[in-house]
């Protein structure tokens, strides 16, 4: 039977969250939080050779010092033993290990991992843990641009989250094809959505594992599952965690009117923008353009048009979130900061 770890990846606000919650209700498969930590073992560590006593030490330090592992439930010293006990492992070992010991009480013989900024690192993942599949998860790009508006992540302008959105499932696509049908499966949130028993079936299909209907009530036991981290921006595309439940529709059952809100709620301006910027990634997963035909060729001039106002509120995004708390606790009381910042949203 397959034991392969699995990863699921995909850009925030595309439903992670959500296969997560209905992977983790089936008896042989546990997704603990988020860890953000590997890509840092990943930087310091060779990805394939065997480890010695300093990386083993490095690794400790380096899972020890991320706030994702504190709030995991294995301990620092059982997690310290452990890799210290290892013999002559790789970093695949390191891995596996620190996962089983967060997954240990749920008696679930395989893990995974659903990490979204993962959906860069698919390839050096792969080169880590060489049979590991990947579970890309991807969401109409102008539902996720308007779900990140709405809660200020990833820039202030559809430029910026359109680069975002757009950057992150051309590397998926890109790292996708490179691997075999058995290790890397792209999944439609709207197809889960729509149809989730269909859609589970296919990602238990992959996995080598049984469905079972079970999956499709996470919603029962959500919310001792939603102890993770939101992200809040503060520079480009690094992220501070601070600590939230975030439940809503979560522990409801689906909700099909999560599919094209773009449609209803987003105005013609924002979504001409946004697909003049990626436009190509949306024609690549399928999904239709609202300005497609005698506007296609046209799109070319809005991104170059649209592009200074863009690098400019993108320069000044980065420049924000570079400054202190305290500044931006004053700025914050500027009235023409507030509305500014109001009309960016």
């Amino acid at each position: 039977m397959n034991q392969s770890p699995f990863f699921v990846v995909g850009v925030f606000r595309s439903g992670t969250t959500l296969l997560r919650l209905m992977l983790n209700r089936h008896p042989r498969l546990c997704i603990p939080y988020e860890s953000f930590f590997l890509r840092d073992l990943m930087d310091h560590l060779p990805a394939q050779c065997v480890l010695s006593e300093q990386h083993k030490q490095t690794a400790i330090d380096l899972i020890a010092a991320s706030s994702r592992f504190q709030q995991w439930n294995t301990d620092e010293s059982a997690m310290s033993d452990a890799i210290t006990n290892l013999e002559q492992p790789t970093l695949r070992d390191v891995f596996d290990v620190v996962f089983r010991l967060e997954t240990a009480d749920t008696g679930k013989p395989r893990w995974g991992d659903k990490t979204p900024e993962y959906v860069t690192e698919i390839d050096d993942l792969q080169r880590v843990i060489t049979d590991a599949q990947f579970i890309h998860i991807y969401r109409d790009g102008r539902d996720v641009s308007l779900s990140l508006k709405q809660r200020g992540w990833g820039g202030w302008t559809e430029y910026q989250r359109a680069h975002y959105w757009g950057d992150r499932v051309n590397s998926a696509s890109a790292a996708g094809a490179k691997l075999s049908d058995s290790h890397y499966l792209s999944v439609y949130f709207g197809d889960l959505v729509s149809s989730p028993e269909e859609t589970l079936r296919k990602v238990c299909e992959f996995l080598g594992e049984e469905y079972y209907p079970s999956m499709l009530a996470y919603y029962e036991d959500a919310s001792d599952n939603l102890t993770e981290h939101s992200k809040t921006p503060i520079a480009g595309d690094k992220y501070i965690p601070p600590a939230r439940h975030d439940e809503g529709k979560l522990i409801k059952p689906l909700i099909k009117d999560d599919i094209g809100v773009w449609r209803r709620t987003s105005s013609p301006l924002s979504i001409m923008l946004f697909e003049s910027i990626a436009g190509g990634a949306l024609d690549r997963l399928g999904l239709e353009r609202a300005y497609s035909g005698l506007w296609k060729p046209a799109m070319p001039l809005v991104r170059y048009l649209y592009a200074p106002f863009g690098l400019m509120m993108s320069a000044f995004y980065r420049l924000y979130h570079r400054l202190p708390d305290q500044i931006k606790l004053a700025l914050g009381k500027i009235t023409l900061v507030r509305y500014i910042k109001g009309r960016m949203r």
